[in-house]
């Protein structure tokens, strides 16, 4: 038995539209070659051919690897991290225009270039951020399954937070939405009542608003957890506090979530109709 191992090792420069256009050729013909050799020569054994129905490089493809945590994610119902985790990659595919990127690609020089090309689209560094971020948590997930070798591709771009602007409202316009009569709009009325519950309630989000249920409800305190973070908070219920509530919480009768917001049973069903409410709410 003759065997022949072929080992490539590919310097490249620091222009990365050309690299991977290279990566992508270079590797292309090389699966190509394979797979003539193993027709040629089926009775040959060809160690590493890595044949398509394989699925050969899977779990060396960033974008592979992505959207299996984001079916974990999704899975246990980690709805928010799941689509934080898609909007960045998908970003990532329009800068690269490939659907497939190897992990030994993602390198500080490719990095920067997305930073760049995010920064002419117009994104704020907060945005630039939080995608460098979601981004950097993926490849640190791939590097303790044994994916990839520790490496720090991302040390040069943008992961903190800037400093923005304080933008509390004045009293005199907070006086006013407490004045406004909104009782012959139903859906204003809401908007209104989920504003000032929030304000009351020390700025509780409004995912955690939503999913608020009647069992939440205990004497004078609403005991629930963030959604976010898991964390138990407990808020004293003040009169104007109780007072939404009796509004909407005798209403339903056929649910039992306190506001009428929700009505999916199913996990990502409702984290669906939430996204709907929050966009209403906004607008």
């Amino acid at each position: 038995m003759v065997k022949i191992k072929l080992h490539f090792e590919l310097t490249f420069s620091s222009s990365h539209s050309n690299n991977y256009s290279v990566f992508q050729t270079i590797r292309q013909e090389i699966l190509s070659t394979l797979h003539l050799l193993q027709q040629r020569f089926p009775a040959v054994f060809i160690s590493d051919a890595c044949p398509e129905e394989k699925e050969c490089g899977s779990t060396e493809d960033f974008f592979l690897f992505a959207n299996g945590e984001i079916k974990k994610l999704q899975a246990t119902h980690r709805f928010n991290t799941a689509r934080n985790y898609r909007t960045a990659t998908e970003s990532f595919k329009m800068f690269l225009g490939e659907s497939s990127l190897p992990f030994a690609l993602v390198t500080v020089e490719l990095l920067g270039d997305f930073e760049v090309y995010l920064k002419q689209k117009g994104c704020s560094l907060n945005s630039i951020s939080c995608y460098m971020r979601t981004l950097r948590a993926i490849y640190n997930k791939a590097i303790e399954q044994g994916v990839v070798l520790p490496a720090f591709p991302f040390r040069k771009v943008f992961t903190k937070a800037e400093q923005t602007r304080k933008r509390a409202i004045p009293t005199e316009v907070l006086q006013k939405i407490l004045q406004l009569d909104c009782s012959e709009h139903q859906q204003l009325q809401l908007a209104k009542d989920l504003f000032l519950f929030s304000f009351y309630t020390r700025g509780m989000p409004f995912i955690d608003i939503a999913y608020l249920q009647i069992a939440h409800l205990h004497h004078d305190y609403l005991v629930y957890y963030r959604h976010k973070t898991h964390q138990q908070l407990s808020v004293k219920l003040e009169p104007p506090v109780q007072d939404i509530i009796r509004r909407y919480a005798n209403k339903q009768q056929s649910s039992h979530y306190i506001f009428p917001l929700l009505t999916q049973t199913e996990p990502l069903d409702s984290y669906r109709e939430y996204r709907e409410q929050l966009c209403l709410y906004n607008k």
